[in-house]
């Protein structure tokens, strides 16, 4: 999951907070000064996402 540490809208501590009930914990990647629509930084959240897939992956984006 990706939040904004500044989101307006869900509480972030809330958030952690219950994705940490859950076993596994699932990831929480974090983007301080982000609000709930990322606003101005969606290239951010581009490169928060591309690179858990790329984790997850490897073998995408891969040419053959």
């Amino acid at each position: 999951m990706v939040d904004g540490r500044d989101d307006g809208v869900v509480d972030y501590a809330a958030t952690a907070a219950v994705l940490g009930r859950y076993q596994p914990a699932p990831e929480l990647a974090t983007l301080d000064g982000v609000g709930h629509f990322f606003h101005g930084l969606l290239r951010d959240l581009e490169g928060v996402v591309s690179a858990f897939i790329h984790r997850q992956w490897p073998s995408v984006g891969s040419v053959p």
